[in-house]
């Protein structure tokens, strides 16, 4: 009962220390709009959208967490090439929603990462395959994240990342920031799931809704 009520409403106010539960959109639309006072600041919030019908959403009745990509937490030490010889480095991978330019793994070969559209790059825009010792070859830094622009940002796709300004460090204070999660498919519907939340408890909010219409900021805007 507590899921359906919760897809009813058209906004819903956040604040404070609590992990929400996820939000589903009633439209294939979401607006989350993100406001902090002049004083205090904390960690803020990282959050995961995905596009997904809604008869998968009511068969699985699961939170759907993200996939952890354990290839952006690997240190530049443990990648190594011993598998391709001591002369070139392991593939370094392409960053989800993003790309990678440049195929060549060789000692002093360099690749480069670039975003898609509505997404920013954090971490190296080129890595360099370097030796650390006789035997072993390694990436000069790890593999970068596309994530999804911190203010006033229309986001695509079938899935992103949201996060507070300067998140996981403390956001500013007079924050004002707004993201609209579009589904381009009518049919289907936004899910999103929190991972962190940390906001200073009733002066600091994140307000999430579909009312009104897409581009109608009031409705999400104040409660």
């Amino acid at each position: 009962m507590e899921g359906k009520r919760r897809r009813r409403r058209q906004k819903m106010r956040f604040t404070g220390t609590n992990l929400p539960a996820p939000v589903i959109s009633n439209k294939n639309w979401l607006r989350l709009h993100f406001l902090s006072d002049g004083n205090h600041r904390q960690k803020g919030f990282n959050a995961q959208y995905q596009v997904k019908k809604q008869m998968e959403i009511k068969s699985r009745g699961v939170k759907l967490m993200p996939s952890k990509d354990m290839n952006q937490k690997t240190s530049v030490l443990t990648q190594v090439g011993a598998s391709q010889g001591h002369n070139m480095c392991p593939d370094p991978g392409i960053p989800d929603r993003g790309k990678r330019i440049g195929s060549d793994f060789r000692l002093g070969s360099s690749v480069q990462f670039t975003c898609s559209e509505g997404y920013d790059l954090q971490g190296s825009k080129s890595i360099t395959c370097k030796k650390l010792s006789g035997m072993i070859a390694a990436w000069s830094d790890q593999r970068p994240v596309c994530r999804a622009r911190m203010c006033d940002t229309y986001l695509r796709g079938p899935s992103g990342v949201i996060t507070s300004p300067n998140y996981p460090v403390q956001y500013d204070n007079n924050a004002y920031c707004v993201w609209v999660i579009t589904a381009v498919n009518p049919a289907k519907v936004i899910k999103l799931n929190f991972e962190e939340f940390d906001l200073e408890r009733g002066y600091d909010t994140l307000t999430v809704g579909d009312g009104g219409q897409v581009g109608d900021q009031k409705s999400v805007l104040y409660v």
